[in-house]
């Protein structure tokens, strides 16, 4: 499949029942001659009252995925 950034990978779907008659299909991307995550895809679809069907996607493209040693800097504690 290609991701939303244009470039060709490897997905892996399934789907998941949120609530009650609304489903996601969720795919995730992954360059298959890296093994690297390119992109993860959520397609949100339920049924409207008037029968027709409404369709929502969300995603999220990875451009860089790489190893540190460094720590993150956790955010300010608020007491």
């Amino acid at each position: 499949m290609t991701d939303p950034l244009g470039r060709r990978g490897q997905a892996l779907s399934y789907q998941e029942e949120i609530e009650p008659g609304l489903f996601t299909q969720v795919r995730t991307v992954v360059d298959p001659s890296t093994g690297l995550l390119l992109a993860q895809v959520r397609t949100n679809t339920t049924t409207l009252a008037n029968g027709r069907q409404a369709e929502l996607r969300v995603s999220t493209s990875y451009q860089v995925v790489d190893w540190t040693d460094e720590r993150p800097e956790l955010p300010a504690r608020r007491d």
